[in-house]
């Protein structure tokens, strides 16, 4: 082979390596072409003044929050528990933005490959609902599977079988579980003045014939007790008949009475098995408390040796 010819040789071998180097940004440059963007919101701000009712759960669980005046409710079952307001605020807020999706497909046989099968996906969905159970929806978005590298992931709407991806910063709503949307603190109010307006505290303790302890503001431990008492959390929710479980004990009742006539009332229960040993309860009660709510939470050791004053 001449000179020459190597020459041109090595020189058309350059160019199809550089050829194949650039095939695929031509090709995804002209996908590019054929993907629609859309700059939309998952929920009409419109709507959030009218929204009461909100419904997060897949094909095995769904929980349904109520709101009640100024706070959330969680529903599970028979099970009432407080919602973190914030959190759900914080969801409302996030749904309400404008966010920039992709098209990706148009095609309902195409829905299992992104998680949106019927069954498969995540679904959330924003209502006004009255007492009667009848339901204005206002947006019911179901979420599939991420994308390779977890920063987008596919959506629908219940209204249409175009898939679309977005932004995934919505990962911390797709769950079920209890203690992510419930309001943990053994004192479940979502007022930081309450704390304040504490003016004494009284603790029964059964375990020493009923023996009875008063705190009042003065005394010197009596901030530290109020702060504990309402920053202290719980572990896991149960539903309140499980207090009525063999082997379940009444250790001790703490009431802090507040300045406006209000209570707020802590039970401390132990719970012996020869499987898990000694477990922990509080049940919550106050002057204001919603009838409906009827949950108990286990606590851990720590927790309750905080509560041993």
């Amino acid at each position: 082979m001449t000179k020459s010819k190597k020459v041109d040789l090595v020189l058309g071998l350059i160019i199809i390596f550089l050829s194949i180097l650039a095939l695929p940004k031509i090709i995804l440059k002209n996908q590019g072409k054929n993907i629609k963007s859309l700059e939309t919101a998952l929920l009409n701000k419109k709507y959030l003044e009218k929204i009461n009712s909100i419904y997060i759960g897949d094909s095995v669980d769904t929980l349904h929050f109520q709101k009640k005046g100024e706070i959330w409710l969680c529903i599970y079952g028979d099970l009432v528990f407080f919602a973190d307001n914030n959190l759900v605020s914080q969801m409302l807020t996030n749904f309400s933005k404008t966010r920039n999706l992709l098209q990706i497909s148009n095609r309902a046989e195409n829905l299992s490959q992104y998680g949106l099968a019927e069954g498969e996906a995540f679904n959330i969905s924003f209502f006004q609902e009255d007492l009667a159970g009848n339901k204005n929806e206002f947006s019911s978005i179901f979420f599939g599977i991420e994308n390779s590298d977890r920063t987008r992931i596919y959506l629908k709407t219940n209204r249409k079988n175009t898939v679309y991806s977005m932004e995934n910063d919505l990962y911390q709503y797709f769950n079920t579980r209890l203690e992510t949307f419930g309001l943990m603190e053994l004192i479940p109010i979502q007022d930081s003045k309450s704390e304040s307006l504490v003016e004494s505290i009284e603790i029964v303790d059964f375990s020493k014939d009923n023996f009875k302890t008063i705190k009042k503001i003065g005394d010197e431990d009596f901030s530290d007790l109020v702060h504990r008492l309402f920053s202290l959390r719980g572990a896991t929710l149960f539903q309140e008949d499980i207090l009525a479980s063999d082997n379940m004990k009444l250790l001790k009742s703490i009431t802090a009475k507040t300045s406006k006539n209000t209570f707020y009332n802590i039970e401390i229960y132990s719970y012996t098995n020869s499987i898990s040993g000694v477990q922990y309860f509080v049940k919550t009660n106050f002057s204001d408390k919603d009838s409906s709510v009827n949950y108990v939470m286990e606590i851990s050791s720590w927790t309750k040796s905080r509560l041993d004053f």
